[in-house]
């Protein structure tokens, strides 16, 4: 009786698993690249490292990313010293859906995401008139929103090459415009996890 039970469970069970398309429902990609933001007071072009986990959950999938943006602060009155003195930053956590288009080699992507900005805005040290003024870093966090496409490229089943754009826009803190746009290019792999 109990061989006969664990043969049904065995064959209801794999009955079951068949049902599902399990072909790679979860990835985890590493990338980096460059971020540039458009019409800020603060951000220079700098660079970028993240993470990306995403699992299928049909006809989408839906993904997490936690991504951190190096720069540098911007001169933006005429002095006869300046200097930073920390970074400047912006990291970003979000989250969202990702559809793909295209099963052939190439498979293209759009995604959309909300998440958290956190910035940080370096101290700096400047001279103007014979005078050194010190001003301390700012952090804000803020909320926003992205919008990317992308393309992968297999390597092999378990690896892919990752190529994204994304433009973000988040909310300003304080003083700071009401909207603050950038650009991300980024590039990485992406591995493909088999349960």
């Amino acid at each position: 009786m109990k061989k006969a039970l664990l043969l049904a469970f065995i064959l209801v069970s794999n009955f079951a698993l068949a049902q599902f398309d399990f072909k790679n429902p979860t990835a985890l990609s590493v990338n980096t690249g460059f971020f540039f933001p458009y019409s800020s007071e603060v951000f220079k072009t700098g660079v970028n490292i993240g993470a990306d986990i995403q699992h299928k959950l049909d006809p989408i999938y839906i993904y997490l990313s936690l991504v951190y943006n190096n720069s540098a602060r911007k001169t933006n009155v005429p002095n006869e010293y300046y200097e930073n003195t920390s970074g400047t930053s912006i990291t970003e956590i979000t989250g969202g859906g990702r559809l793909y288009i295209g099963e052939n080699k190439f498979k293209y992507l759009v995604d959309f995401g909300i998440g958290f900005y956190f910035e940080k805005k370096g101290s700096y040290r400047m001279r103007q008139g014979g005078i050194m003024t010190e001003y301390p870093s700012e952090n804000n966090t803020t909320f926003g929103g992205s919008f990317g496409i992308g393309a992968e490229y297999p390597i092999n089943s378990d690896f892919e090459f990752v190529a994204k754009l994304k433009y973000h826009l988040y909310f300003g803190v304080g003083n700071d415009p009401f909207l603050n746009p950038y650009f991300a290019l980024t590039g990485g792999i992406k591995y493909n996890i088999k349960f």
